[in-house]
């Protein structure tokens, strides 16, 4: 992950939140495209478990914000989740993209050549069965070296070191957390990724410090992600790519 190759170098790498969100619909093969064109590092995707036990993207519990489609992912199969129109809701232009299955993001990273980040999704607590499966496409992509495994709920980045030992891991949080570098180390998570509201110097003091990579989530304005380089993050989520890493190529911080 290249997020770990510049941890304290004052060089900050951008990942397209859930692919460019602002540019086109979310969680879809399109978003991963743009992310790429618009000059992202890596591209940020949400997993989930279908009712017949396939993997797909999905940020949402329920399909019905960003689908023609109604009810829950958990309850759905894949063929119905296959069915449904993704893109349309975002703008004509994107009709017919579908919900991509966790084999057509790897495909997409690949060619894209685009380090990739999964969020590990579900209520009340991701199922293992999701991380296992999530872990092994990508072991099974040769994409473990440029792939990092991140959740809300922190046990679930320690299953992922059962199936995939090496691959990076990364505690995300908002609140309710206030020894970010310890929790790291209880579940051997090699990044600490904090809402943008909480990052200070001290805490990039305190991960670069435990040799943990620091990644800020989401800024959107140029002037936002140049202050979190300033204080130290090595990694910045964004809905915006290009207008973030036209801002840091022009002060001298994009990786």
């Amino acid at each position: 992950m290249i997020e770990l190759d510049v941890i304290g170098t004052g060089k900050v790498v951008v990942v397209g939140h859930r692919g460019a969100l602002a540019h086109a619909p979310e969680n879809t093969i399109a978003s991963f495209e743009a992310a790429k064109a618009l000059g992202s590092h890596a591209f940020e995707c949400d997993v989930r478990l279908t009712a017949d036990g396939a993997v797909v993207v999905m940020h949402d519990a329920l399909v019905d914000r960003v689908t023609n489609g109604s009810g829950a992912v958990s309850d759905l199969r894949l063929a119905e989740l296959r069915a449904l129109d993704a893109g349309a809701w975002y703008g004509p232009e994107f009709a017919g993209q579908r919900i991509p299955t966790i084999d057509e993001v790897m495909e997409a990273a690949l060619r894209l050549d685009l380090d990739l980040v999964l969020e590990i999704k579900g209520e009340p607590e991701p199922p293992r069965q999701l991380v296992k499966l999530s872990v092994e496409a990508v072991a099974n992509a040769g994409w473990t070296p440029r792939t990092a495994v991140i959740s809300f709920h922190h046990p679930c980045l320690a299953w992922a070191k059962e199936w995939a030992p090496e691959i990076a891991t990364g505690i995300l949080y908002g609140h309710g957390t206030p020894d970010p570098v310890s929790e790291a180390r209880l579940v051997g998570a090699s990044s600490i990724r904090p809402h943008h509201s909480r990052v200070t110097p001290k805490v990039a003091e305190a991960a670069h410090a435990a040799g943990l990579c620091l990644h800020a989530w989401v800024a959107n304005e140029p002037e936002h992600a140049l202050a979190l380089a300033e204080m130290g993050v090595d990694s910045i989520g964004t809905d915006t790519p290009g207008r973030i890493v036209e801002a840091l190529r022009g002060a001298g911080r994009l990786a």
